[in-house]
């Protein structure tokens, strides 16, 4: 009999992330923890403002912020005379998942109007999709006549993203780039904690959280050696030295190495996918704790068989909206002696958009 396997955040491990007693076979994935999700409604000139935007040559323009998570980014061009024949406009920053990435538009004829971008073929991404934008610049331009304007951002309300903790794979022969749910990094650096949630280098200096960022996750072995690892949250990090977990924790006295999982989050069509074969059975749960959005949070499941040149994903098998303020906890299970489907994931995003991403801090806690 092939092991079970969870491969969203089980009901058995909401609150404090703990090892759990788990059936023989069964094995629980966390694909967010204590998450505060954002994606807010379209926002055209998110990153470049028309006060900032007039179209010269060779220009660089001055940037007003990053897409609030990583988005596909167009542009709006006011050119009323229809007067720009030529020119590239280049965009440049990062994609979802920290590589870069570069798209541009050429000029060709003329005229008002929203237009997406192409991203440079050496790029992972799918599309343009900014994590962050480094810079907006021109080359030279023909025809441009000083009323001339060109907005950047995003036209769509708040995209799927998909969450998962674990470690990156990336394919050599294709771009695709999947999280490993199994994936765990050791660091022997060793650390010290005394019940509490702040977790220290057991030497000063040595810097073990070198390669850790808030929001991913911390496993501690327990004393008893027979226990499974203790994950925490990272909700704080003061530097290489020093970050406070979500609940405390305790190591032996003279400190102990950790292991640690990456967290990633990707709102690329193309990314997202979770190996599952080899497993008879899937159960995903998707748990809101609390939220203040427009149109509900929004979950969606879909799997596929292995995919060649590009992914072929199913149409949803599962999903389901949670109203604005309200709280539920809902499933959804795959028997894979049924399907064989190698390869799953799970979207999460507003109907509309984050309301607070503008305001006070924001109050969604989902949980995967």
């Amino acid at each position: 009999m092939k092991k079970f396997m969870s491969t969203l955040f089980a009901l058995a491990l909401l609150g404090a992330v703990v090892g759990h007693a788990q059936v023989p076979g069964e094995d629980t994935y966390p694909l967010a923890v204590n998450w505060d999700m954002d994606g807010e409604g379209a926002d055209t000139d998110q990153v470049v403002i028309a006060a900032n935007g007039a179209l010269t040559d060779s220009k660089t323009f001055t940037l007003t912020a990053n897409p609030d998570i990583c988005r596909w980014v167009d542009i709006t061009i006011t050119d009323a005379n229809a007067s720009i024949v030529a020119g590239v406009l280049t965009v440049a920053g990062t994609d979802c998942w920290g590589d870069p990435l570069t798209a541009t538009f050429t000029f060709s004829g003329g005229g008002d109007g929203t237009y997406s971008l192409t991203q440079t073929a050496s790029s992972k991404a799918s599309g343009p999709y900014f994590a962050t934008v480094t810079s907006v610049t021109t080359g030279v331009l023909t025809g441009e006549d000083g009323g001339d304007v060109v907005i950047v951002g995003y036209f769509q309300n708040s995209p799927f993203g998909y969450p998962a903790y674990g470690t990156r794979v990336d394919i050599p022969y294709a771009p695709y780039r999947y999280v490993s749910l199994d994936g765990k990094v050791a660091e022997t650096t060793k650390v010290v904690a005394t019940g509490t949630t702040a977790l220290a280098a057991a030497t000063a200096g040595t810097n073990p959280f070198a390669r850790v960022a808030v929001g991913d996750l911390i496993g501690i072995n327990p004393p008893n050696a027979t226990m499974p690892l203790q994950w925490r949250k990272v909700v704080a990090r003061a530097d290489a030295d020093n970050v406070t977990l979500d609940f405390a924790i305790s190591t032996v006295a003279a400190g102990q190495g950790f292991w640690y999982k990456k967290f990633f989050l990707s709102t690329d069509p193309q990314d997202g996918w979770l190996r599952v074969g080899g497993n008879d059975a899937l159960q995903f749960t998707f748990d809101v704790r609390s939220g203040t959005n427009t149109g509900g949070q929004i979950s969606d499941v879909r799997c596929t068989n292995w995919f060649t040149s590009t992914p072929a994903p199913s149409s949803a098998l599962f999903t389901t909206t949670v109203a604005s303020s309200a709280t539920a906890t809902v499933g959804y299970s795959i028997d894979r002696r049924l399907t064989q489907y190698e390869m799953c994931r799970i979207g999460v995003k507003f109907g509309t958009g984050d309301d607070t991403d503008a305001g006070p801090a924001n109050t969604e806690n989902i949980y995967i």
